[in-house]
């Protein structure tokens, strides 16, 4: 099998890709809040359009309505505890830090107006990655933000089911 142009491909179709965009549950209002050192304001402006593009993608197979924002920081823990979380917790945000990895994304759920939601925040090297598809890091930031990017659709579902438990210790 040979590998062709995307454009020159019948599986290529501009306008099957637009309508599925057209059907993302993804906020149009949704902001992505992006923090840190950029060697100009339009590299930050890139990085931030472009987790928002992916997100209206996986938003397209995903119920994403509740995704509140995303945060892309170079100070990933700094950003973590930042995070106003709507419930009292005794557990603080912290990224997985052991032997099978470190965390560089992660899902919060928040509680807004007795409504559960999300704010993603995302390691500012994995999301630059998502500009540049030749990157090495590039198909593991595609799948972390996906992967948070289910929680979110998670998060929704349980607010959806079981309200009651909104802001509670599962």
């Amino acid at each position: 099998m040979t590998t062709s142009d995307p454009e020159d491909s019948d599986d290529f179709d501009v306008a099957k890709i637009a309508s599925m965009l057209e059907k993302s549950t993804l906020s149009s209002q949704l902001d992505a809040a992006v923090d840190g050192s950029y060697p100009s304001e339009e590299e930050a402006r890139k990085v931030g359009e472009t987790v928002l593009f992916f997100l209206k993608v996986f938003g397209a197979f995903l119920q994403l309505d509740g995704l509140e924002v995303v945060t892309v920081a170079d100070d990933y823990n700094a950003a973590l505890a930042k995070i106003e979380r709507g419930f009292e917790t005794n557990a603080p945000l912290t990224p997985t830090n052991d032997e099978f990895g470190t965390g560089t994304a992660m899902a919060v759920p928040v509680l807004r107006n007795g409504a559960i939601k999300t704010h993603i925040v995302m390691y500012s090297g994995l999301a630059r990655a998502l500009t540049l598809p030749d990157h090495e890091l590039y198909p593991l930031s595609v799948h972390l933000l996906a992967h948070e990017t289910a929680h979110a659709h998670d998060h929704g579902v349980l607010g959806r089911t079981l309200p009651e438990l909104a802001g509670k210790p599962v």
